[in-house]
């Protein structure tokens, strides 16, 4: 029994009021979905975007959770649609508006109208997308979206009323008769998007094929409604060929997505639509736009067949854009080593580093790898990398290949013991196991590593090799090299077809005074060729050893490359620093990372015990982690800046439904310390510092 007065009876009293204090506050909080709390949030969510735009998301995502949706709320959420934050108070107003279903159609119609100031802006558009999602199971949105055709976001109600198919067709068939020209070409669209369920449709596009809109009116750049009607009865039913005039007519003079689409329905006839190859040819060598270029390349085969190898062979060896080239490439592989073309333009551009055309030919199967084996003598080093590439890739490309009438279910899932490689393939690959270069070598035995039988056994005796001559690669060269020998060319070699230049030659002194510095940093870097960064320290009079070497990946272009050094001063702490006051020498050699958005610091400890001793950096954003309020995060923000004695770094803070390239939450500043304990050098977090961000 506890004495009144005493300290553990005051403790047990305050502990007693605090929990009355904090259930009475409970009590009187809005309860979730409450009217009192749909109220707030409500109010909440119309203040304005540039107030507190992360309120408006907390109110918009706890609104959206509301099963049912209040109705009160409609009304608001559909206005917060125009709100160009689609990763927030956008994303969590469509999804509640989408789940109310018939109920929200009305507040949905009114943001494409004329009464809101707002036609055919954010949300509008936004409104025709959760209208689009409503349509799939509720037809009460179908008339809005019929409605929504004219405005400036026709497309997206176009294309919800297609993915609602056939049941929408009989309105999209008095929509084709509205006065409004772009109601019209429009509905054309949905129901080419719906394609042979429309069929019924069929009677009312064929008068549209003569429609006058466009024709001696500025309001359209084209006969818009003409050019959707044709499109909409070729995809509908291909066989029918009364739109194929229109449709040659717009691959002569049509508009950017109007060409496009009128390749994708020609190609669908097929070779019904033979009349259209002059015009396909002449858009290929003639237009400018390289997609629809693209887009006419890979429809030639479908329509003419074999016949289209000569002119594919041509734009494969004359093209001036790779990606149409690419495509032709494909074509002619598409065709088949059937076509005469195929093989001979296909080995022909072998040279083309900018098409993989080893790979279409290893696509053939036979013919092609056996049109591919002289390849793999030839002089140019990259010609037989694409080569065995292509090779080593045969399973991914041509899995039909490798699958034999007898495998079964097994095989046809591609399980390593019940597929044979063709015999044809393994001769070539033990080709290019022999090849000078180690790359293509390791490629090959990789390859071949589980082909059974003695070409197994060389493949594994070959890969134990490489890996004890990449070790001895590994090993810091100690001969001694003069600067001038530091500085000069690397040549090309059985690996590489380009040679490395001196990108800078960094010197580090450490006395004052000194004739020649104490250590160097060089950087060679080439095409196609890893940069190449090595530490030197100086062993005699212009004399220098390999103390270091670090090379970025060959593959990359910007990723990995390394950047000027810089050296700096700090203070070091911890048993093994070398006193209170200690300081010491530091160089960053940066690299180039996260898709060239950061940079990646690499901080060596000069001199001592350990030239160029490697610095362990802590992330302040991992460190800062458990400071993060619920929903918070943060990115390498590209934020470190070392200077004599001073270290520092920052980052930013993304809230919630932030875009990327918009954290609003604030941002860290803070410096670091560097510390030598028993083991590695550290750079660690000393101070750090939040603010808000600064409001525009």
């Amino acid at each position: 029994m506890f004495r009144p007065g005493s300290l553990a009876s005051s403790l047990i009293a305050l502990s007693i009021a605090l929990s009355i204090t904090l259930t009475s506050g409970e009590e009187n909080a809005p309860e979730h979905g409450s009217p009192a709390r749909v109220a707030e949030l409500l109010e909440e969510l119309e203040l304005p975007g540039s107030t507190d735009l992360q309120r408006r998301r907390d109110a918009a995502r706890e609104v959206s959770q509301m099963h049912p949706l209040p109705p009160e709320a409609i009304a608001a959420l559909a206005k917060a649609l125009d709100t160009f934050d689609r990763g927030g108070v956008q994303r969590y107003a469509t999804i509640a508006l989408a789940g109310a279903g018939a109920q929200a159609v009305p507040a949905l119609a009114a943001q494409c109208n004329d009464l809101h100031g707002r036609k055919d802006g954010e949300g509008c558009q936004a409104a025709i997308g959760v209208l689009s999602t409503i349509a799939k199971t509720d037809p009460a949105a179908w008339p809005v979206l019929i409605d929504d055709l004219k405005s400036a976001f026709g497309a997206g109600a176009a294309i919800g009323l297609g993915k609602v198919g056939a049941p929408v067709v009989p309105l999209l068939r008095q929509a084709l008769k509205d006065e409004h020209p772009k109601t019209r070409a429009m509905a054309a669209k949905a129901l080419s998007d719906i394609g042979p369920p429309a069929n019924d449709a069929i009677p009312n596009l064929l008068p549209l094929l003569k429609d006058p809109a466009g024709r001696a009116s500025a309001e359209w750049p084209s006969p818009v409604v003409r050019y959707q009607a044709a499109i909409a009865l070729a995809n509908i039913n291909p066989k029918r060929k009364e739109s194929l005039p229109l449709l040659i007519e717009i691959l002569n003079g049509g508009n950017g997505m109007t060409e496009t689409d009128a390749i994708r329905a020609i190609e669908k006839m097929g070779s019904g639509a033979r009349e259209a190859v002059p015009a396909l040819e002449h858009l290929i060598t003639a237009d400018s736009d390289n997609l629809n270029r693209s887009s006419a390349v890979h429809a030639l085969p479908k329509i003419e067949g074999v016949s289209a190898g000569a002119f594919l062979a041509r734009v494969l060896k004359n093209d001036k854009d790779s990606t149409v080239r690419f495509h032709a490439a494909r074509a002619l592989s598409d065709l088949g080593a059937g076509c005469p073309e195929t093989i001979p333009a296909l080995v022909q551009a072998l040279n083309d580093d900018q098409v993989d055309s080893a790979t279409e030919l290893a696509r053939l199967g036979k013919p092609g790898v056996l049109a591919l084996m002289p390849a793999l003598k030839s002089g140019d080093l990259d010609v037989r990398k694409e080569v065995v590439k292509s090779l080593s890739e045969f399973e991914l490309n041509t899995p039909w290949l490798l699958r034999r009438p007898d495998d079964g279910a097994e095989g046809a899932r591609g399980d390593e013991q019940s597929k044979r490689r063709p015999d044809y393939l393994i001769d070539a690959l033990m080709v290019a196991m022999a090849d000078k270069s180690i790359s293509i070598r390791e490629l090959a035995a990789r390859s071949l590593q589980h082909a059974g039988g003695e070409q197994e056994r060389l493949a594994l005796a070959e890969i134990a090799r490489e890996e004890t001559i990449y070790a001895e690669q590994s090993r810091p060269d100690k001969k001694p090299y003069t600067r001038e020998q530091i500085i000069a060319t690397i040549p090309p070699d059985d690996d590489n077809k380009y040679p490395l230049t001196l990108e800078y030659l960094f010197p580090i002194y450490q006395s004052i005074g000194v004739q020649q510095p104490e250590y160097l940093i060089s950087l060679h870097r080439g095409r196609e060729r890893g940069d190449r960064l090595v530490f030197w320290q100086r062993v005699g009079d212009d004399k220098y050893e390999e103390v270091k070497l670090m090379e970025s990946d060959a593959f990359a272009t910007t990723d990995g490359r390394f950047l000027p050094p810089k050296v700096f001063r700090s203070r070091v702490e911890g048993s093994q620093s070398g006193g209170p006051n200690a300081s010491r020498e530091f160089v960053d050699v940066p690299q180039n990372g996260c898709n060239n958005w950061c940079v990646i610091a690499n901080v060596f400890a000069v001199g001592g015990d350990g030239d160029f001793t490697p610095v362990e950096i802590e992330s302040p954003e991992d460190w800062y982690t458990s400071k993060l309020s619920p929903g918070e995060s943060t990115w390498n923000s590209n934020g470190n800046s070392f200077s004599d004695y001073a270290l520092s770094f920052g980052f930013v803070i993304w809230a919630g439904e932030d875009p990327h390239a918009s954290p609003s939450a604030g941002g860290v500043t803070g410096t670091y310390k560097i510390i030598r304990q028993r083991g590695p050098w550290r750079m660690v977090v000393d101070t750090a510092e939040r603010k808000p961000m600064a409001r525009r």
